[in-house]
Formats: structure tokens, C-alpha cells, sequence
């Protein structure tokens, strides 16, 4: 409903400006016969066919020219777009009627003024030419009378729906508890536990444990319904003894593709953009002459290093400013040179020379791109004669017999992703495979073909505690571990209060600083910031991390400055989507109500007609 309350106050003109482009000549909507008029009522509003016809024609067209081709009726109605241009008339004319309940219109100079600024209506003087109007509107099958109305009317419902929004305030409380809650910082202490953080190791299981685990959490050793398949294959890699590469070969493929094993020289840059060159040449000559550092001018930006990084890059990626950045050396500020964002300083941090992989450390992976390129050949010859014994009604043991394939078997389900079933040809394969299905060659990605036979449908099923002990064990190792961290994370947190820090505890901390919500701590999972501001000043808590605990304590608390420039704008911002997304709403529900009052009657037979006439 959105889309089509934001597009009421103008979709009127943009489909008179579709249909002054493209017209409805010939088109046989517009009469129908001579015996169908309306494809309904909104109240005492009639839609006329016309009215319908050349609103869908112009939206099946607008749709099409997004996809660059014509569309068919048919495919029309798979994008829903009968519908949606139906909705958006009864919506027009509901307000319609509803301008007429209340008396509002708008009067003939009103129209003229809109008139007077259509584009599709003014000469080569850029002025209203009465030719051109006439023209235009009986190019498009419209009398001016019955455009002039309908301008009116559109006018009217614009008039509306701005009576409707109009006084649509946002409250500054709530858009300012917003900002708070998005501006809002945390600084800290962090300390993962792992393993060897425990104070006493883990023992290993007994085999009642494990049993007793496995008859606990049946579901982790269970296998869903399953196919039993067996099949043949041959792949490259089963032929590759077979083929012989020469050694000029693989130099000839190394000197064709030396541009992937060359990494050219690069440079670690961090570049500081400003708004303008006076600005950005004052700033390096406070750093030239020690006034301030680089680091300090960012922290004033209220930026971080990391905010303005640009990683690795090669003198082409800098561009005009390539040239004087590579010729500096680690550690210096040079510039301000001009870029597209504007003009800005360069602070160099590392640096990597150019680096040529040599022949003999890509030898082995050349050999084998080579080797299996002719292994695919050799297949290929082998693949049409294994589908020709398949069609004359050999098994699968006897295709083994007669050719390079080999035979295999494998329960397979979803969840199988190893030996056959990496390859996605198999697992489609298998997935559609039935009972009555004979072996067919099936090409894989590789170069190489299976093909396969369903031995029968496995029921779901535990797996035999003998197969799964090995899973059994680490599974039952993992729980026991996490048990033990939190159980160490719980007794390590008793004593940590407001006098006594994470960083006493003598295990190595991380910190992390003036971190808003939307951030990250390097490292860690989200969850632990998250967790960082659900806590109170000094307060610390535990969060499961993958197979470790993390301790998190708060040491400072900032409450967002709804007085900066970054807090204004962000309240402007909310403020605008809020009030944008009320007036929709209010527009919505008021579409509704007005739809409710006005007794929507629709003639579906005319509706199949106008249709039927795009067939």
C-alpha cells in the first residue's frame, strides 16, 4: 500500500505523459462494442474503460521498459500489475469521491497554471502552444474536456492527501531518545577463557558417559530419511596417470598466465580528506611543524584510523597522487594531493615490494591444470561409449568392467557433502532420483560423469553408537568444556566489582574504547558489545563465545551530545524517515477508511473485456 499512496499525487501525469509518447491507436479497449462503459463505481464515481485501459497499457509499458524487452499480457499479470493498476484507480477515485462528500475542488486557473507547466505541452520557445496541446491529446485518444477534468481531479486528490499529513510532527523526545540510544559509547575490558584457562584440565569420558550422552542427544547422531545409491563415476583425477604433460607445455601456460602470479609493488595508506585546500594545507603544516600529530588530527575529525584506512593499494589505485605517495617512505604525511572526494593527506604505514612467483613454486599446480584438462578429453572419448552400454541395458557392474569407471555406493540425504556428493550434478541427481529411473550418464563440473541407480529409501534412523563414538566424544568433550569456562567465568566474576577490574585478574585483557552500538571489538562476536551495553557502570558479565567464555566489564559510560554536528544530523535524519513513514501510514489507513465509506462496486465481465483486449 505504500508504493501506491506515495505515487497518487502524481502518477496522473506521468501515465498522460507515457500515453502522449506511445498512444492507444487502434487499441480496442476503447470502446468495448460500443456496450460496456465502466468497469465500475466508487461511490457515484464511475472508472471508465478508457480510464482503466490506458492506465494498464501505460504500466505494462513502464514495467517493460525496465526490463528492457516487451511483455505479454500474461507475463503482466505474473508481476501482479492488473492488479496494482486497479488499486491504484480505486485508491484515486475514493479520494475522489471523497473531495466531492466535503466540497473541495480546485477552480479553472488552478488547472491552467498546471497546464501552462506541463513540458509535453510547450513549443520549442519553452511557452504553452495550444497546437501542441491538441495534438498531443488527441494522439493520446483524449478530448481536452476530459483530460482538463481529470487534471482537476488529480489536483484535487494532491490537495487531499496534504490536508491529511498536514501538521505531521515527529516528537523530539522520542527522536532524541533515538539518537541517544545510537550515539551512546562504552569503553572496556575483555578477557576470553579458553581451555588452558581452566584450573583443573578435563578428564577424558568413561564409556558410560559417552553412552549415556549419545541416549541423551539421540537427534545430534541421527540420520533423516535417506537414499541407498549406487553409482560409477569417472573423473579426471582417476585418469590423470594416464596422460603425459611436457615441460614446454607448463612454462607455455606460466608465460600466459604471468600476470596472476605477479603482485606489484604496494603501499598500507590511510588518507584524510577535507573540505577544502586551505584547510588540508594548514593541517600539514601544524604536523610539519610538530604542532600537532596525525593521529590527533583524526581524533578531532572524530574519526578513527580505521574510518579512514585505505589497505593495500598499488600506485594505480592512487591515481594522479600514485606517484609522490610511493616515492615517500614509511611513516610519513605527505600532501595534501587532490582526489575525488577532495583534497587530502596521505600518512604511509607500510610497505611491500613487487613479487613475481617463480615457474617451479607454481610447477606442481600448473601440472595439474594441464593433466586434467586431458584427463576431461580422455573421458569424454570413454563418456559416450558407457552411455551407449547403459542404453542397451548393461548394469553398472558390467559398465566397471568395460571402461576406466569404478563403482561406489553412498547413503545419501541433505546433509552429505563429501566424496560423490561435492559435486552439485550429483547431489541434483540424487535428489530426483527414483526407483523406476534407469542409469544414465550425467556430466559433472570437472569434466567427469556418474551415473546412478536407487537401491531403496532408508527410513530415519539412529546411527550404531560404534559408528558415531568418535563424534560422541567431541560433542560430549565440547559440552563439557563450555560447562567448565562458565563454571571458571562465574567463580572469576564473584570478586569483580567497582574497585576491582577485569585487569586484575592477571590473564590478559583486551580493551576496547568509545565504541558505539553499530561497532565491533576486534575479534570478538557481536554479542559481547551488546552485552557491554546492557551492563551498568563497572558492572561485568560472561558471554559464550565458540568454545571459549568471554568476561566483559564497563569502565566508562558516555551518554550521546545531542549538541554535535554528527547528533543534529542523525536527529534530522530520523526525524525526516519517521515523518515520511507516518504520513504513509496516515495516508494508508486513510485510504482505507475513505475506500470503506465509498461502496465499491467492480464489473468483473467489463474488467475480462478490457483485458481481453491485450491478449
Amino acid at each position: 500500500m505504500a508504493s501506491r499512496t506515495q505515487s497518487l499525487s502524481k502518477i496522473f501525469v506521468w501515465i498522460l505523459l507515457g500515453l502522449l509518447i506511445v498512444g492507444l491507436a487502434g487499441f480496442g479497449a476503447t470502446n468495448l462494442g460500443g456496450t460496456i462503459r465502466s468497469i465500475g463505481q466508487v461511490g457515484s464515481r464511475d472508472i471508465p474503460v478508457d480510464e482503466y485501459a490506458r492506465a494498464l497499457q501505460s504500466d505494462i509499458r513502464a514495467t517493460a521498459s525496465q526490463f528492457g524487452q516487451q511483455l505479454t499480457f500474461q507475463q503482466a499479470e505474473l508481476f501482479g500489475i492488473p492488479q496494482q493498476t486497479l488499486s491504484r484507480i480505486l485508491s484515486e477515485k475514493a479520494l475522489d469521491q471523497e473531495a466531492d462528500n466535503i466540497g473541495l475542488s480546485v477552480g479553472d486557473a488552478v488547472v491552467r497554471d498546471r497546464l501552462m507547466n506541463v513540458r509535453g505541452f510547450q513549443g520549442i520557445d519553452g511557452t504553452f502552444d495550444r497546437d501542441t496541446y491538441a495534438y498531443a491529446l488527441s494522439n493520446a485518444g483524449l478530448s481536452e474536456a476530459v483530460f482538463e477534468n481529470q487534471l482537476r481531479d488529480e489536483t484535487t486528490r494532491t490537495l487531499l492527501q496534504a490536508a491529511v499529513v498536514s501538521g505531521n510532527t515527529m516528537s523530539s523526545t522520542y527522536t532524541d531518545q533515538l539518537v541517544s540510544y545510537l550515539l551512546e559509547k562504552r569503553s572496556g575490558l575483555l578477557i576470553q577463557l579458553t581451555e588452558n584457562d581452566l584450573s583443573a584440565p578435563l578428564t577424558a569420558a568413561t564409556l558410560d558417559q559417552l553412552q549415556t550422552f549419545y541416549n541423551e542427544n539421540i537427534d545430534q547422531f541421527s540420520l533423516p530419511e535417506s537414499k541407498l545409491i549406487t553409482f560409477v563415476s569417472l573423473t579426471p583425477k582417476m585418469v590423470m596417470d594416464q596422460v603425459g604433460v611436457d615441460d614446454s607445455a607448463l612454462q607455455s601456460l606460466y608465460q600466459k598466465n604471468l600476470a596472476k602470479y605477479f603482485t606489484p609493488e604496494q603501499r598500507s595508506v590511510e588518507r584524510l580528506v577535507f573540505l577544502n585546500d586551505a584547510e588540508a594545507k594548514s593541517s600539514s603544516e601544524q604536523i610539519i611543524s610538530g604542532a600537532i600529530s596525525f593521529e590527533e588530527l583524526v581524533t578531532n575529525r572524530g574519526l578513527n584510523l580505521a574510518d579512514i584506512g585505505l589497505g593495500d593499494v598499488t600506485l594505480e589505485d592512487l591515481g594522479a597522487s600514485g606517484d609522490l605517495v610511493f616515492g615517500a617512505t614509511v611513516g610519513d604525511v605527505v600532501g595534501p594531493f587532490e582526489t575525488s572526494l577532495g583534497p587530502a593527506l596521505f600518512r604511509i604505514t607500510g610497505k611491500t615490494e613487487e613479487e613475481t612467483t617463480s615457474f617451479e613454486d607454481v610447477r606442481d599446480d600448473l601440472f595439474d591444470e594441464l593433466a586434467l584438462d586431458k584427463a576431461g578429453r580422455l573421458i569424454e572419448a570413454q563418456a559416450s561409449d558407457i552411455d551407449d552400454l547403459l542404453a542397451a541395458g548393461a548394469t553398472l557392474e558390467e559398465v566397471v568392467e568395460d571402461s576406466d569407471a569404478e563403482l561406489g555406493n553412498i547413503r545419501f540425504y541433505s546433509g552429505v557433502n563429501s566424496g560423490i556428493a561435492t559435486y552439485a550434478e550429483f547431489k541434483q541427481a540424487a535428489r530426483e532420483l527414483g526407483e523406476s529411473d534407469f542409469p544414465s550418464v550425467i556430466q559433472l563440473s570437472d569434466g567427469g560423469i556418474v551415473a546412478l541407480r536407487l537401491e531403496e529409501v532408508l527410513p530415519a534412523s539412529p546411527e550404531p553408537f560404534e559408528d558415531v563414538q568418535a563424534s560422541v566424544e567431541q560433542a560430549w568433550r565440547n559440552n563439557a568444556l563450555m560447562q567448565a569456562l562458565r563454571a571458571e567465568a562465574k567463580e572469576k566474576l564473584a570478586n569483580i566489582n567497582a574497585n576491582n577490574s577485569l585487569a586484575n585478574l592477571d590473564l590478559g585483557h583486551q580493551t576496547f574504547e568509545n565504541l558505539t552500538r553499530d561497532q565491533s571489538i576486534d575479534g570478538a562476536p557481536s554479542a559481547i558489545l551488546a552485552q557491554a551495553f546492557d551492563l551498568e557502570l563497572k558492572d561485568a558479565s560472561a558471554v559464550d563465545g565458540d568454545m571459549s567464555v568471554y568476561l566483559v566489564q564497563v569502565l566508562d559510560l558516555q551518554e550521546a551530545d545531542l549538541t554535535t554536528e554528527q547528533a543534529v544530523n542523525l536527529n534530522t535524519q530520523i526525524t525526516s524517515q519517521l515523518r515520511s513513514s507516518l504520513s504513509q501510514d496516515l495516508i494508508e489507513s486513510y485510504l482505507t477508511g475513505i475506500q470503506e465509506r465509498a461502496e465499491i462496486t467492480l464489473n468483473q465481465q467489463a474488467i475480462s473485456a478490457v483485458h481481453a483486449n491485450f491478449q
